[in-house]
């Protein structure tokens, strides 16, 4: 019996036109190829003839050495990728430009300053820049877990990430990216910079930066006072010349999160930001922040490394206290055993009494603590049955313990007892312990 042949309302020429390539240019095309990672955008290009200017529209520019290398197993073609995107981009304002770059011990592909350019002049908002090195050498995805790691306070001083052996590339950026008017997010990671004399970032509202070495004094004064609209700091890692006086003065400001720790030496820390509302600090000693700022913050995150300096204790016990204390409208607190240290140790009692008008509308508001590397000393102690005791609205104590205890379960166990039979203010505030929180 013979098959039914399937009918066709398409004549032969019509079922032989490319449907793809017959998409009007412009609108669809650019819509389809605007939801795509960038490999896949760059390889639509190669679909016809008629698609080979499709990434010309493109707003959000990703590239990624690491993953064309891979693929191609030559460092050339990412070069070519890069300059031949570049070269058929049109007139449309750039939204975000990021690159990543591999790179040999110390050295930076020439071609880095005039790229930053072109993101430059097509009005680019968010600019980001990082270096990786060959995956012989490292691994390529330790930056973003370093700065999970500290977003979530998990990095401290026995973790910190041995870098001395590598010599960052020194990038030349064009002058005009630190005069830019355009750019609100600006991002730099594991590179060598000499910032100019001029620097004016009118636009500017969040400034990340990690693994710099900076070739200047005070790079983070320069920084702040030269962005009037900034309202997120984050700079972890970095290092400079000199010790000095760093005074964060920031109108704007809603959350900091500063890493002073290893190479990042000062003779101080000041912080005035009347409208910040996170804080997560790690440093040798306490900063002197504003009773303003204290009073703004929703949540806070504080690690001190102290050096045992005697004849500074008092100023130590007076930064830590006035923080303690000016915490009138904290949600969430978290703690390191050092900042705990550093405190007078009879501070529950003395300096933090339940009458205390500042201290009623700390215990008034706060809802959760955490608490790190707890050894279940005496002021540790006390401060967790004084917070228990008389913060009404607690919801939970996350303790977790330090590495001295973690293997001895005795001393877990009589911690736990103490505590979990403390009074509490908040008849349902949860406590957990646990090795790492």
């Amino acid at each position: 019996m013979m098959k039914k042949q399937k009918n066709s309302s398409c004549s032969p020429e019509e079922q032989n036109i490319d449907t793809i390539s017959n998409l009007p240019e412009g609108g669809i095309r650019n819509h389809i190829v605007s939801f795509l990672p960038m490999q896949d955008a760059i390889k639509t290009s190669i679909l016809s003839k008629e698609w080979r200017k499709v990434c010309s529209s493109l707003t959000n520019m990703t590239f990624d050495q690491k993953y064309f290398q891979r693929k191609y197993k030559s460092r050339f073609i990412f070069k070519d990728i890069v300059d031949q995107t570049l070269k058929y981009h049109d007139e449309s304002d750039i939204q975000k430009f990021k690159l990543l770059i591999m790179c040999g011990n110390g050295s930076s592909p020439p071609h880095i300053p005039a790229w930053i350019s072109f993101a430059l002049c097509h009005n680019v908002r968010e600019l980001e820049l990082e270096f990786c090195y060959d995956v012989q050498e490292l691994r390529l995805d330790l930056f973003d877990d370093v700065l999970r790691e500290l977003e979530l306070g998990l990095c401290h001083d026995d973790q910190e990430v041995e870098l001395g052996f590598y010599e960052f590339p020194v990038i030349k950026f064009p002058c005009g990216l630190f005069t830019c008017r355009t750019l609100r997010v600006l991002k730099l990671s594991t590179m060598r910079v000499e910032l100019p004399k001029l620097i004016e970032f009118p636009m500017l509202n969040t400034l990340k930066l990690l693994y710099v070495e900076f070739d200047n004094d005070n790079p983070i004064n320069q920084f702040i006072s030269s962005c009037p609209v900034l309202e997120d700091f984050f700079m972890s890692v970095c290092s400079w010349y000199s010790e000095p006086l760093i005074d964060i003065s920031a109108p704007n400001l809603k959350a900091l999160n500063l890493c002073l720790l290893g190479n990042a030496p000062t003779s101080g820390v000041k912080i005035s930001a009347p409208n910040l509302r996170l804080i997560y600090y790690s440093g040798g000693d306490p900063p002197d922040i504003s009773s303003e700022t204290l009073s703004s913050l929703h949540e806070a995150k504080f690690l001190f490394q102290l050096h045992g300096e005697n004849e500074r204790d008092q100023d130590i016990a007076h930064h830590a206290t006035k923080i303690f204390k000016g915490l009138h409208n904290i949600r969430k607190l978290d703690l390191h055993c050092y900042y705990i240290e550093a405190l007078p140790s009879n501070i529950p009692a003395r300096y933090l009494p339940p009458q205390d008008p500042s201290t009623k509308s700390i215990l008034m508001h706060l809802k959760e603590v955490v608490i790190r590397y707890f050894e279940g000393s005496e002021s540790e102690v006390d401060l967790v049955r004084y917070l228990l005791n008389n913060a009404i609205v607690m919801e939970e104590i996350k303790i977790g313990y330090a590495k001295e205890i973690k293997d001895d379960a005795e001393s877990q166990r009589i911690i736990a007892e103490k505590i979990l039979a403390f009074n509490k203010g908040s008849p349902s505030a949860v406590i957990s312990f646990s090795m790492y929180c």
